[in-house]
């Protein structure tokens, strides 16, 4: 038999199913969403092992940007409620804020972030690397993210954890 090759729509609703059924299997999001941790060791962001940093905080950095972004890349339709934005500073969040729909819940999440400091940390130690995001979705709000990384070769996400500093829910849109 000839092997199947997918198009645009049937490879992404395989994949969907795929990584929705691997992580299902491994305990599943136990009523959260999946997250970086979640898709590095259920293999659904299995590149991430064969990319090696230069051993810098901004390697660091840019590895763990790399899996949260990539994670959003060719999302559509309900595949696209994944809208993790990476904020290192206010005026970056300022500057996505507008974007909300114009309710009052919009200016009070920019005004209680202000108390936030949203500058991405890195913190190298001799066997793991942390690496702290502030991100922002519509379907949670501001959210502090912390990974431990395993600093040599290849980079394994160790740990996650995730700290809401200001919620936020647009609600459900179809």
């Amino acid at each position: 038999m000839a092997p199947k090759t997918y198009t645009g729509r049937e490879r992404s609703e395989s994949l969907e199913r795929y990584c929705r059924d691997v992580i299902q299997a491994q305990g599943g999001a136990q009523g959260r969403t999946p997250t970086l941790e979640m898709a590095f060791h259920s293999g659904i962001c299995a590149y991430l092992s064969h990319i090696r940093t230069d051993d810098s905080e901004d390697g660091f950095f840019q590895l763990i940007v790399l899996g949260i972004m990539g994670a959003q890349f060719y999302c559509y339709d309900h595949a696209a409620y994944n809208d993790s934005m990476i904020v290192c500073t206010h005026a970056a969040l300022d500057a996505w804020v507008p974007r909300l729909p114009a309710s009052a819940d919009a200016d009070r999440v920019r005004r209680e972030a202000k108390a936030f400091q949203l500058a991405p940390r890195v913190q190298m130690g001799d066997d793991e690397v942390v690496v702290s995001i502030a991100l922002f979705t519509k379907r949670g709000g501001l959210q502090r993210c912390s990974y431990a990384v395993h600093r040599a070769f290849p980079h394994q996400i160790l740990s996650s954890t995730w700290q809401t500093l200001v919620e936020y829910d647009r609600g459900l849109w179809f």
